[in-house]
């Protein structure tokens, strides 16, 4: 009975990681045939509305090319001329990939109390998405 039950979990392990070779390799085999744009210049990012509860901003990829951009951003807020890190309420994941076809632009909603368990106060504020970051007033 021992052996039976090794040799299944010996075949589990094995059949996964063989199985996660594959798919890396479907993910990223064929990146090298598609055209991403990459530049700053190429993507313009406007704050529609910034309240205490939300954020809109329209992030635009006047390009041709796709672009591809992730949901993690820092914020911070101007203190005492010094720009300081608001703190997320807990461990917070950001697994969505978010892509722009070429020459089309689409509305970020971010609602405060999802990330940080409050709404913001008033103040000047910078968000930081890696790529582009943006600087709004709160009032």
């Amino acid at each position: 009975m021992k052996k039976v039950i090794i040799t299944i979990l010996i075949v589990c392990i094995f059949s996964n990681v063989l199985l996660t070779d594959y798919s890396v390799q479907n993910i990223y085999g064929s990146t090298k045939e598609k055209k991403f744009t990459t530049g700053k210049k190429n993507i313009k990012v406007k704050v529609k509305l910034a309240t205490k509860k939300q954020l809109k901003l329209k992030v635009t990829n006047i390009t041709k090319r796709k672009f591809f951009y992730g949901g993690a951003f820092v914020l911070k807020k101007r203190v005492k001329n010094k720009w300081k890190k608001v703190k997320f309420k807990g461990p917070i994941m950001f697994v969505k990939t978010k892509t722009l076809w070429g020459k089309s632009s689409r509305i970020e909603k971010l609602k405060w109390k999802k990330f940080f368990g409050k709404n913001l106060s008033k103040g000047r504020y910078k968000i930081d998405y890696g790529l582009f970051y943006k600087t709004f007033r709160i009032k």
